[in-house]
């Protein structure tokens, strides 16, 4: 009897048909973020389907998320010995390992490749931020133009669009960033997927053309005083001119108190109220950023989407988890579900809720759903961290990281 139990299970009989559904399911259910109704799948299908190795590798993910640690590192070496030693069979051993805290394994698994490029770049992260065993040094390629020997020491060029290395990346900078004091500047970066970008270069010059002027000279003297108020705004946020824009926009809403929140599709509707939103948030004050929209959130039929972004990280920054996620799970029942501004947002909450398992996924299927935005995120991170704490980015041995242009 006793021999019967420790044997290993049997492989389960699945049709053709209902495995092929059934995988689409457990693939949808890991890329909406269902790791535990993925975990069971996988794990149903990984039985019925012992020598795949994309089941084992998925099912080693789904584990790792929900912190299955002994199914993780089981799936982890079962594809490991299904990929007879190949690249991606070790990075997935590595990701495993760093989900979980152990950082001296994963290094340990990505010294198998070093010469991939996804397994160098993960090694230079982990020689960053996580500082390596002793006797351990990170690969050096031929090639000068890869891997500087002299600080600021770059990523593989084209490394960052790679979902490991960004999703990586992503999660030690929020981490480090969160390790920062309170300012306008640390959170914006931290937000910057789903906040406006008020840098001058992103605003170009309206054009002067036929069209433009035929259009102006159609539009009702209101309209247009109304626009060039707005662009008043909006310039002196660019320059980060706060106090000023505080006063003009202060100074519109003086003389039209009337027509605030009267349009169609309410307050937010408003252009003054993303810029008031905008200005509050721009100036770190996030306890206003809630007393302005969490009672339009409240009352919205539909939840409106920039806001409750906006709601959300006001939250995220004032501590308040459990409210942030409510949102959250909001967010994903309305009509556009899961977008990569939303899992970023999942991501940070996991960070700050102490789950780092499930943050990496998160920054992944961002990734997954807007590489180009989520790069541009990292960098902007990046910049903050520089210039907010100098020391901070500067591994123990003095060299700085810098990012692949």
């Amino acid at each position: 009897m006793a021999a019967s139990e420790s044997a290993p299970p049997a492989p389960l009989k699945i049709g053709w048909l209902r495995l092929r559904r059934r995988r689409r399911q457990a693939e949808r259910a890991l890329a909406e973020g269902d790791a535990q109704a993925a975990r069971e799948l996988f794990q149903d299908l990984a039985r019925a389907r012992p020598g795949d190795f994309y089941l084992w590798a998925q099912l080693a993910r789904a584990a790792s998320e929900e912190a299955d640690w002994s199914l993780a590192f089981e799936a982890a070496q079962q594809a490991l010995q299904l990929g007879r030693g190949s690249d991606g069979a070790a990075i997935l051993q590595a990701e495993v390992c760093m989900a979980a805290g152990k950082y001296s394994e994963a290094w340990t698994e990505l010294h198998r490749c070093p010469e991939n490029l996804v397994a160098s770049a993960l090694i230079l992260l982990l020689e960053f931020f996580a500082p390596a065993p002793p006797g351990r040094h990170a690969p050096v390629p031929s090639s000068p133009a890869v891997i500087s020997l002299r600080p600021p020491r770059a990523l593989p060029p084209h490394a960052l669009w790679f979902g490991p290395v960004l999703a990586h990346l992503l999660f030690f900078l929020e981490k480090k960033l969160s390790e920062l004091p309170d300012s306008p500047e640390v959170h914006r970066a931290r937000a910057a997927l789903f906040l406006p970008d008020l840098r001058p270069e992103a605003f170009p010059p309206p054009p002067n053309g036929l069209w433009s002027r035929i259009t102006a000279a159609c539009s009702s003297a209101r309209k247009r005083e109304r626009r060039r108020r707005e662009e008043e705004v909006l310039a002196l946020l660019r320059r980060g001119e706060l106090p000023q824009a505080g006063e003009k926009l202060a100074a519109w809403l003086d003389d039209e108190p009337e027509a605030f929140g009267k349009n169609k599709g309410g307050p937010s509707a408003d252009p003054r109220f993303g810029l008031l939103i905008d200005l509050l948030f721009a100036s770190g004050e996030f306890q206003e950023v809630l007393k302005l929209g969490e009672p339009v959130l409240k009352e919205g039929t539909v939840l409106d989407p920039s806001l409750a972004l906006y709601i959300t990280y006001a939250n995220l920054a004032l501590g308040r988890l459990e409210r942030a996620r409510e949102i959250l799970h909001r967010r994903v029942k309305a009509p556009s579900g899961l977008t990569a501004e939303t899992c970023h947002l999942y991501g940070l909450l996991s960070v700050q809720s102490g789950h780092p398992e499930k943050a990496i996924p998160w920054f992944r299927r961002a990734f997954e759903r807007n590489d180009l935005a989520l790069v541009e995120a990292a960098r902007r991170q990046m910049e903050a961290l520089g210039r907010s704490l100098p020391a901070a980015s500067k591994c123990q041995n003095g060299r700085s990281l810098r990012l692949p242009t």
